[in-house]
Order: structure tokens, then C-alpha cells, then sequence
């Protein structure tokens, strides 16, 4: 059941309230969040074809939501960096092994860095596809990740930059915690970016903006033909020649890519694995062709892209396979004045870095202008850095793909978060409110204004105030009373901070809600916070932080309204993130030793066995105090202790919002000791195990429904190709802890069939080669990129 609503201002809210009702109902319901403008046909098209449970089309480009788990963190001043270990096809080696970090130079900054952009050059090296060559003479050179966004921890003398400085990097082994790089291959965060995000922009608009104007010179009224239109390099290659003027043709693998690209205004796209989009691309060009080419294809496609140029033609080219395999190209097709040139941001970096320079800060202007915009990215958390990878491999997503570093302690050098010393704390004289109010105090924060209903302070905690060296007002007030709220500020003066942790939650069915059940809810939270921010915005505050709940995330079945009014305080601080100004929205799990559930025991008690062990507030506030540094403006941080395992009835938790959240069955265990269970529990209950591993992880790369998945219909029915035949069989490896018999996909291919192969390899032992390839790879008869065809031709000859 899809609903879908228009007009929402506060999108958290919505989807919080839809995850609160599927939980209660138990029912597959979706949400669409879309403007008035919107498109009928579009919306028509996405809820038809989506396999998302909420999306926001409110802009230009439908946007969905992810869960981001963070890595624990290991000893305090230890860097993590992603290592490939023996490269090999199945990216088994991928870890996050510890490294040393490096003190900056003069002209040096260190960095924590935030996220790293994944680019294809990284899966074919971690896969052991392109030789060392490929990655010399660069300025990352050969390693995992050359791009990234960080904060500056520790800045050399003459390198320009402060600790706490936002930056966009370029880095040698960028998939790391940090980074120590040349000042000049850093440039500073465009204000209103998100950091994550902004990680994909470097290279792609190095690349675009140096192809398209520095070596192409495309100019007003030319026409360019952009290969891969899609990709981050595609995006950005298209606003850029937007902006010079150009009329643009693209193609695309896909005719949901394709799609997307004509969402975009783009008239003329074509299909990039059929070799007639030149006869398309002349036909649309009244037989004269494209001024410039933006080549992404390799093999016959580079031939048949030439004969696409116009006389005086440039033909620029992004790849590297064609390059080292020393491929031929026909001189016939160069007559007419075509020029052919090679572009390598990564080489351009190294020995033309005034050029690299001044692209960046005329990409930066734009992005900051709103002239260009970044990238639309799928985000990955660092345990799940497989799985970005074989995304990458499989070419399924549009624009870029970023990934979060592990977490790690604080630096031996931290930031230290600068809190001030005068805050205003909302209901601050009782439960997590005043323990909050009191960890301020122990941090350095020497004077304390307490605003609560009742106006109150336990003698006690005046008491605990006083021995921290902080002083303390408290003030009565309803922090819906935008009057006296106001009056109170006025009163409190110069503030460096701002603390709003009033809550009151109402446990209540969605069915069983009315009107006033709501807005006592929402006024203490929402409308609460919104006089807050409506009052301080020209308060110069440093800091304003806004108590939100893991029930916003989860959907809390009883909590709706409770849930909802948590998301909308987090949208409340993405607005203001967005505005420039100070903002940081904090979810908590469930806290055992202070508040309600300090009262309540028996609800307490209830929460335990669903979630297991709850924290304390000093755990959920020394969590805090370690996250803050890597905190960025309209963040939501979620401090909570959860257990998957109980959790995992929960449909929201089920669906595509926490899929990068590694979760375990209740009572289950990740893998099947299959000889154990064969002693154990005979042969047949055995292969019922192992069926039903094969169809969820089959479905999971279908990214379809296991119920839908009969294991006696051919794979190839499904939409398998050879990739994906991969996927499976590394993922299920994984499962079963022995080899998976499948290197190709044939037209007959059953999960059945390779089930009954598993278990003839396993009496069979390991050493019958000929049980490992069940099918050659037929390439002609997949819907592959180039580089992915480049992927699975490698893999046929090494198996061979």
C-alpha cells in the first residue's frame, strides 16, 4: 500500500509515522513524498518500479533513506586503512587493517577523513585486474581511494588551513580514518555541503570540467555525446557542458538509466552496449555528428564513437583498459581533423596542479553558488565495504558511491569540541535532561539556565552544580509559551548553547490516537523546538542540539506520535543545517537509570527483553563526548544499545532502511556448518537449509522477495547475469564456509541444480575441479558495461 503525500515540510516526520503504522499493522506499506509540481507520469512510473519503502521526490532527484552503522572503535590514536590483501576476483581479501599515521609537514595537513568515494579503478585493482602501470605517474598512485572529505585535525605551519577546517582531498589509500596530504590537494568545504556527500565531487568534476573545457574547449551551440551519462563523471561532464552552453547527447546501459537521464531534460539518449547509437547519434544530428565525444566505452565502441565526430572532432578518452591492453584504433577515421586525447585527473594532480587548482576552485564556487550540484550517492558503511564494491562491479547505481570509515577513539591530538560556557538547557531539572545539564557542567560550561514546567531543582543537584564550579538558574515555563520562552532568553543573555531535551511521550496505538494525544506530544518536542530556533537565530549560539529518539528510526509500535515528533525535530536541524547555522540532532535509545524508565519499571523491563541491555546515562553521554568531534552540522547522530537479533519481527527493520545494517536471526548463527548438520540432522533437512540460503541471497541480489524465487526456475529467467551469478556465489561462500560450484550462468542454470552440485562436491570432496564451473560465461548474452564485460572476461580465462 503506497501513500503518498504532498505538500510535507517535514519529511522525517512523514516516514516516521509510516514506520510506526507498518510496525503496528504488520502491513507492506510505502511512502511517496512529492511536491505539488511533481510529474503524474514520474510519480506513476516510481511506484511502479521501486523497491524502495520511502522516497522523497520533493526535488528533482527522488532520494531515499539508509541506516549508517558505525565501527567500533579501536585503541585511542590507532588509524584503520582499507588493505585488498591478495587481490582476487571475489574481493575476499577487502579489511580494515590498522596503519600508521603521519605527522604533517610545513606544508602538510592531517585529516580525519568522513567519507571516501569509491571509483572503478579501485574494484579492478582490488581485484587484481589492472597492473601496477595503470596507477603509476599519478598523484594517489597505486592503493584503494583517491579521493575523500575529512576535517583537519593538525595543519602545518604554511599549509593554510586550522584544525576543525572542512576539506575536500585528494589522497593517496583514501579509504582510511586518516589521512596526512599536501595542503595544495585539499581544498575547503563548500558551506551548506553535506561532507559525506561532497566526497563524491572531486574527481568527477576534475575530470568533467578538464575534459570538457581545458582539452576539449567545448563551446556555445557545439553538440558533446557522454558516454556513461549516468555515472558520477556523466553528471557532472553534463552540468558542466550545460553550463558552457552545449547541446548534449548521452547514453546509458540500462532503460531505467536511461530514464533518469531523460528525467533530466536530456532529448537525445541512447543505449552505450549497442553499437548503433553512432548510427542513432548522426541520424539526431542531421548526419554532421558531435563536436566532442566523452568516451567511458571500450573495444568496437571507441571506433564507432569516432565515426560519430564532426569534422574537427575531439575525441576525449576517460578509460584505461584499452590504454594498457595497447588497442589499435583505424587512422582512416581521424581524416577530418579528429583529435584524440587522453584525460587522468589523477596525473593531472601530479604535474599540473596549478590547472587542477584552478578548476577546483571554479568547481567549488559553483557548487557553493548552487550552479552545479553534487552527484546523487548510495552510501555504505565501513563493515559493509563488500558490498559497495560488488555495487560497483555490477553498475546497478546512479552517480557515485561513498563510504564511511570506521569509527575510531579520539586522536592523540583531538579537536577539542569548544562548548563555551553559558547554555540553556530545556527540561533540565529532572531525568536525562539535568544529567545532560550536569556532563555540560563537568565540561567546562560554568553557567546553567534550567527551564522546566516546574521550575524546580533537586537541593542535590544544585549541590552537584555548585561542586563542578557551575552556577545555575532555574526558570518555570512551558516551552510551547513562545512568550515566555522569550522573556527567559531575553533574561539569560548572551548563550553559547542551547539544549532542548523536554519530551512527554504518549503510548498509544495509531488507531487509539486523537488529536490532543498529538499535539501534547508534538508541542513538546516540536513546537518547542521551533520557537527555539525561530528565537536564537540571531543569537550567534555556537551550538543547538535537539533531543531526538531511536524511536524515530525504528518506528516504535505504540509511539507514533512520539516517533513522528522526534523526526521532525531532526528535520528541524537539517533547515537550519542548511541555513548555515549551528544544528545537531541526537537520538537516543532507551536509557535505564534516569527518567521514565527509571520509574517505570515494568516498561523497563519490557524494553530490556526487546532491546536487550539499555545504557546508562553516563555510557549514552561519554558516547556523546566521543562522537561530537566527528559530528558535522544537521547530522543525526543515533547513540543507542539495540539488539538486532530481537528486533529483526520488526517489518521496518526487515525492509531497504536498515540493509546495511548487519543483523543476525533470532537464535540462528551467520553460517551453516554444512557437515554438521549433515551428521546431526541427515541429508535432507540439510539441503532444505542450503535451498533456503540460496533463495534469500539470491533474492537479496535480485533485491527481490525470497517468496518470489522458485528454485526449479532457471536463474537466467530472473534477470541473473554472469555478475550476479558472482555475487551469489560469493555471498553464499560466505554462508557455508566451502566453495559454491558456479563461475557462469547458463540459460538453464536452477538454484535446485546448484544445490544438488553443492552436495555432490561435498562427498565428493574439494578437489574434483570439474564441479567448479557448471557453465561457460556468454558474454553476448548479458546486458553488461564494458567494464563489467571486462570483469567477467577476466574471471572466464583465470577459471579457465
Amino acid at each position: 500500500l503506497w501513500l503518498v503525500v504532498e505538500g510535507a515540510t517535514r519529511p522525517g516526520a512523514c516516514f516516521a509515522w509510516r514506520r510506526a503504522l507498518a510496525n503496528e499493522t504488520g502491513r507492506d506499506l510505502r511512502m511517496m513524498l512529492v511536491g505539488a509540481d511533481a510529474d503524474p507520469a514520474r510519480i506513476a512510473t516510481l511506484l511502479a518500479q521501486t523497491a524502495e519503502h520511502e522516497v522523497d521526490l520533493t526535488d528533482p532527484i527522488a532520494t531515499t533513506r539508509r541506516i549508517i552503522p558505525r565501527e567500533p572503535a579501536p585503541r585511542e590514536g590507532d588509524a584503520l586503512r582499507l588493505s585488498a590483501g591478495a587481490r582476487s576476483l571475489s574481493l575476499a581479501g577487502l579489511s580494515w587493517q590498522a596503519a600508521t599515521r603521519t605527522p604533517p609537514g610545513d606544508d602538510e595537513i592531517e585529516i580525519e577523513i568522513l567519507a571516501t568515494a569509491l571509483n572503478f579503478r579501485d574494484v579492478m585493482w582490488a581485484q587484481g585486474l589492472l597492473p601496477g602501470e595503470a596507477l603509476e605517474g599519478g598523484h594517489t598512485g597505486a592503493g584503494l581511494g583517491m579521493e575523500c572529505s575529512g576535517r583537519v585535525i593538525r595543519a602545518g605551519a604554511k599549509s593554510g588551513f586550522q584544525p576543525g577546517d572542512l576539506v575536500l582531498c585528494f589522497a593517496a589509500e583514501a579509504f582510511a580514518t586518516h589521512a596526512t596530504i599536501p595542503a595544495h590537494a585539499a581544498f575547503a568545504l563548500p558551506s551548506g555541503l553535506d561532507p559525506v556527500a561532497a566526497a563524491a565531487a572531486p574527481v568527477v568534476f576534475l575530470t568533467a570540467d578538464y575534459a570538457l573545457t581545458e582539452v576539449a574547449r567545448l563551446s556555445k551551440g557545439e553538440t558533446v555525446l557522454i558516454h556513461g551519462a549516468t555515472g558520477g563523471v556523466g553528471l557532472a561532464a553534463i552540468q558542466i557542458a550545460q553550463g558552457l552552453g552545449a547541446r548534449i547527447i548521452a547514453t546509458a546501459g540500462s532503460a531505467a538509466k536511461r530514464r533518469y537521464l531523460a528525467a533530466l531534460g536530456i532529448e537525445q539518449v541512447f543505449d552505450s552496449r549497442a553499437l548503433d547509437f553512432a548510427d542513432k547519434v548522426l541520424a539526431a544530428t542531421g548526419g554532421r555528428g558531435v563536436d566532442v565525444v566523452l568516451n567511458a566505452l571500450s573495444g568496437d565502441a571507441i571506433e564507432r564513437g569516432i565515426d560519430c565526430l564532426a569534422p574537427f572532432g575531439r575525441f576525449i578518452e576517460l578509460g584505461k583498459r584499452d590504454i594498457f591492453e595497447n588497442s589499435l584504433i583505424g587512422m582512416r577515421g581521424l581524416r577530418d581533423n579528429i583529435s584524440v586525447n587522453v584525460v587522468d585527473a589523477d596525473q593531472l594532480l601530479e604535474h599540473r596542479p596549478a590547472i587542477a587548482r584552478q578548476i577546483m576552485t571554479r568547481v567549488a564556487d559553483g557548487l557553493a553558488q548552487g550552479e552545479l550540484t553534487l552527484p546523487p550517492v548510495t552510501r555504505f558503511g565501513a563493515s559493509d565495504i563488500r558490498a559497495a564494491f560488488r555495487l560497483m562491479q555490477r553498475g546497478e547505481h546512479i552517480g557515485k558511491i561513498v563510504v564511511t570509515p570506521p569509527e575510531v577513539a579520539l586522536p592523540v591530538t583531538p579537536v577539542q569540541t569548544d562548548l563555551g560556557t553559558r547554555w540553556l538547557v530545556t527540561g533540565g531539572t529532572s531525568g536525562f535532561g539535568l544529567a545532560s545539564a550536569l556532563w555540560l557542567a563537568a565540561r567546562g560550561v560554568r553557567s546553567v539556565v534550567l527551564v522546566s514546567r516546574s521550575g524546580t531543582l533537586d537541593p542535590q543537584a544544585a549541590a552537584e552544580f555548585a561542586r563542578l564550579g557551575a552556577s545555575v538558574e532555574v526558570r518555570a515555563a512551558d516551552v510551547t509559551d513562545r512568550a515566555a520562552l522569550a522573556a527567559i532568553l531575553a533574561e539569560a543573555g548572551p548563550l553559547d548553547g542551547v539544549l532542548h531535551a523536554a519530551a512527554l511521550i504518549e503510548d498509544r496505538l495509531f488507531a487509539e490516537l486523537d488529536d490532543t494525544a498529538i499535539a501534547r506530544t508534538f508541542g513538546a518536542k516540536v513546537t518547542g523546538a521551533e520557537i527555539l530556533d525561530a528565537l536564537t537565530r540571531g543569537a550567534g549560539l555556537k551550538h543547538f542540539w535537539l533531543y531526538s529518539s531511536v524511536a524515530a528510526r525504528i518506528g516504535n509500535p505504540g509511539q507514533s506520535a512520539y516517533a513522528a515528533a522526534n523526526a521532525a525535530l531532526e528535520d528541524i536541524a537539517r533547515a537550519r543545517a542548511a541555513a548555515g547555522l549551528p544544528a545537531l540532532a541526537i537520538a537516543w535509545g532507551p536509557i535505564g537509570d534516569t527518567g521514565v524508565l527509571s520509574r517505570e519499571t515494568a516498561t523497563a523491563d519490557q524494553l530490556t527483553a526487546k532491546l536487550g541491555r539499555l545504557m546508562s546515562a553516563h555510557e549514552a553521554l561519554d558516547s556523546l563526548g566521543r562522537a561530537l568531534p566527528r559530528a558535522t552540522p544537521g547530522e543525526t547522530l543515533t547513540i543507542g544499545r539495540l539488539d538486532w537479533s530481537r528486533l529483526g519481527d520488526l517489518p521496518v527493520v526487515r525492509g531497504p532502511l536498515f540493509v546495511r545494517q548487519p543483523k543476525r536471526e533470532r537464535g540462528g548463527s551467520a553460517d551453516l556448518d554444512l557437515a554438521g548438520m549433515i551428521a546431526a540432522q541427515g541429508i535432507a533437512k540439510a539441503r532444505e537449509a542450503v535451498t533456503a540460503i540460496l533463495i534469500a541471497e539470491a533474492a537479496a541480489v535480485l533485491r527481490a522477495s525470497s517468496a518470489d524465487l522458485d528454485p526449479g526456475k532457471p536463474l537466467a529467467e530472473y534477470g541473473f547475469d554472469s555478475l550476479m551469478a558472482m555475487s551469489l556465489k560469493t555471498a553464499v561462500e560466505e554462508r557455508l564456509g566451502a566453495d559454491v560450484p558456479l563461475a557462469g550462468l547458463s540459460a538453464d542454470l536452477t538454484l535446485a541444480a546448484l544445490v544438488q552440485a553443492i552436495f555432490r562436491q561435498h562427498e565428493q570432496g574439494s578437489g574434483d575441479e570439474t564441479l567448479k564451473i557448471m557453465a561457460a560465461v556468454h558474454l553476448t548474452e548479458t546486458n553488461l558495461s564494458e567494464d563489467e564485460r571486462d570483469v567477467i572476461e577476466s574471471t572466464a580465462l583465470k577459471r579457465a
